[in-house]
């Protein structure tokens, strides 16, 4: 993206080729992906704080109703609404409805980390069926697809696509994954 005053934001591609014209009042939030997706949704936040997405010809795909928006992972994406979170498609359908019993999602390939009102995360499908109970400090992207998982007692592992650990918890800390 493009900023062209504190208030007004566009998006360029790597050539410098205006994709989203400058417009006031919009902040476009980066997505280092954007070149690689062709059904791009760009998530912006308003004026007036609320996030939303655009399509790359600046046409308002799923308006401005959100506190916060993560950049679509596949087909869908995290939103937050207040201090409760939920799921979205492409076309802003509800795929996990906003409900307060999630404090923060954030999607993976196939799967949903989520975080209870007690604190704890876990995984679930977009069913929300719970694939991984919520028994964590953390559940995060790192490197190379794996998930990085911190249990209570801060020891940190990682878990492959297909949720089995690859590393088990036994580190103090990772330093060089993602998300660290």
């Amino acid at each position: 993206y493009v900023e062209v005053s504190e208030d007004v934001w566009g998006l360029i591609d790597p050539t410098g080729r205006q994709i989203i014209a400058p417009q006031k009042g919009t902040r476009l939030i980066w997505d280092p992906l954007f070149g690689a997706k062709k059904d791009v949704r760009v998530p912006f936040r308003d004026a007036q704080g609320r996030y939303g997405f655009l399509d790359l010809s600046g046409k308002v795909r799923i308006p401005a109703v959100y506190s916060y928006a993560s950049p679509f992972e596949g087909n869908w994406t995290a939103v937050e609404s207040g201090d409760c979170w939920g799921l979205i498609d492409r076309n802003g359908k509800s795929v996990v409805p906003i409900r307060e019993k999630y404090r923060f999602l954030a999607c993976f390939n196939d799967y949903v980390a989520f975080k209870t009102t007690e604190g704890l995360m876990g995984v679930m499908d977009r069913k929300e069926r719970v694939i991984v109970p919520p028994q964590y400090k953390g559940v995060l992207r790192g490197n190379a697809g794996l998930l990085k998982v911190e249990t209570v007692e801060g020891k940190v592992g990682f878990m492959d696509a297909a949720l089995r650990f690859v590393v088990e918890p036994r580190y103090a800390k990772d330093r060089h994954a993602k998300g660290s």
